[in-house]
Formats: C-alpha cells, structure tokens, sequence
C-alpha cells in the first residue's frame, strides 16, 4: 500500500530497494522479465523497474524538449515492442508487462476518451492474439487491469486523484487463467490492484514475499466464491489534495458494498453503486 511503500505520488516518489516487486520474485524463479512502459510516470528513477532484465522504451534516452516533453508513447508503438519482444521470448517462461497510457483531450470529454479505450483495447488485442497463434494459451495467465478511472464530471471531478469516488476508484480487472478458453465469470465481492501480485505468483507456483496487503484470487478462477472472506476492508487514499492545492488528504475505506470516505475532517458513509469486479 502507498503509506507502507512511500509511493503516494506517482509523479514524484520513487519506489524504494527494499521493496520486493512481482519482477523481481519472478526473476528469481528463472523467469525472462520484461516490461514496456509506454508513460513517462514509468521512468526507470521512480524504481519500477526494479527486477526486469529488460526495461523498453524507458524514456531513459528519449530527448525531451523543453517546449515539448515527451510524455508517453502511442499504443500501438507499445504494442510493436511487445510483439517483437514476444518473438524471441514466447518459448520460455516469461513475464512480460505491456503498460499502455494514451491520453485524450481533454476538451472533447467522454468522446476522445472512448476512442483512446478503443484503441488501447485494439493494441491488446494484437497482443493476445500473437499468443494464441504461437500456440501459448495452455501456459499463459493473462491479466488486463486498469491504474485508475477518469471522473468525466462526475461528482465534480474531470480527471482523476483528487477525489475518491467509484468512477476513478473502479478499474478494470480481467484474469484469464492458463488453458481456459469458457466464457469468463464476474464476481460480485470488491477486490484491489493490491491482489494481482499474489493471484499471479500463486498461479506460478512461485513463493510470495511476506507482508504483502494484497491476496490471492486463484480460489475465485473456478469457483466464483470470495476466498478472501467478508470481512476484508479495501484502503484508498490521495494526498495530491494536499501537495497540489494545500487542501486535505482524503482517505476511504470499502468494505463489501460500503465505503467510508474521510476529507477534512468530514466523513462520508456511501453504499456503493458500482463495485469493483474481477472477471476471468
């Protein structure tokens, strides 16, 4: 979680050495690492990089003007890389992380924001379907998920990191276990991104490191049943209130359908009207 790693602005902090990443607990079971970053937010100084022998596409060496940054690739040059990457690795166990950011503008709203999902969802598709053709399906756990939503105008907010309401809170989160080709099942139990890590290390029989905040969702693949339990509270927080504007941090606590968000001092008690699901 942020307060536990020190992560709490993604523009700004770097992830320390002492923490132990998904690459890095792979690496170490003779698995290939790969990633291919297609933000600057994933520049190799915030630490993410820690674990992968290789790091695409870094914007390590990218030039920057100063009129016009380079802030992230197109996707579909994101999807080139990991295709070519894919061609010298696919026979081997590997894991490779394909982080796709394509912005939209701003001024045309929900419009330019669907046709940047739609692309995205385009370039992943190439991805999975090289796999399929190399034959790989039977050994491959394919996971898509989503870093954050987009406010839209709702509750008051455009973008994102603000506020914690479900339009930016709620992400997607899609599991396709190795081998399994049926139509996918949605839960209806709230989970968080902090539960990718173990699900996948637990799927790869490789041991996961302790203290993680996250568990593991393997048990839900066949079954559909929370293997968590009820009692599970979810944690949410964002302090850019605070170092953007001076205002207060807000923090939010999810429990099955209710959530509690604290602001200031106020709190909030809300039931939630769109959960958070996984599908497989």
């Amino acid at each position: 979680l942020p307060h536990e790693t020190g992560v709490r602005l993604d523009w700004k902090d770097a992830l320390p050495d002492s923490a132990t990443t998904l690459a890095e607990a792979l690496g170490s079971s003779g698995y290939r690492t790969a990633a291919i970053p297609g933000s600057l937010l994933l520049h190799p100084r915030h630490g993410l990089n820690q674990g992968f022998a290789e790091y695409l596409d870094s914007f390590a060496e990218v030039p920057r003007p100063r009129e016009v940054p380079v802030l992230h690739f197109a996707a579909r040059r994101v999807a080139d890389r990991a295709l070519d990457w894919l061609e010298g690795a696919h026979k081997e166990p590997y894991f490779l992380w394909v982080n796709f950011h394509d912005l939209y503008d701003t001024d045309e709203g929900a419009v330019s924001y669907d046709a940047a999902v739609t692309a995205v969802d385009q370039e992943v598709g190439r991805v999975i379907a090289r796999i399929h053709e190399y034959g790989e399906d039977e050994r491959t756990l394919i996971v898509v998920a989503g870093s954050h939503g987009i406010g839209l105008g709702d509750h008051g907010e455009e973008q994102h990191g603000t506020l914690l309401f479900q339009p930016t809170l709620g992400v997607p989160l899609i599991m396709k276990p190795a081998g399994r080709d049926r139509e996918g099942r949605a839960v209806d139990f709230p989970v968080g991104l902090v539960d990718v890590m173990p699900t996948i290390l637990e799927t790869a029989d490789v041991a996961a490191p302790s203290g993680l905040a996250g568990r593991s969702l393997h048990g839900a693949f066949d079954s559909g049943v929370d293997p968590i339990g009820a009692d599970r509270i979810l944690l949410a927080e964002t302090v850019q209130p605070a170092a953007l504007f001076g205002w207060s941090p807000v923090v939010a606590a999810r429990a099955g359908q209710f959530k509690c968000i604290i602001s200031g001092g106020s709190t909030r008690r809300t039931r939630s009207t769109v959960g958070s699901t996984a599908r497989r």
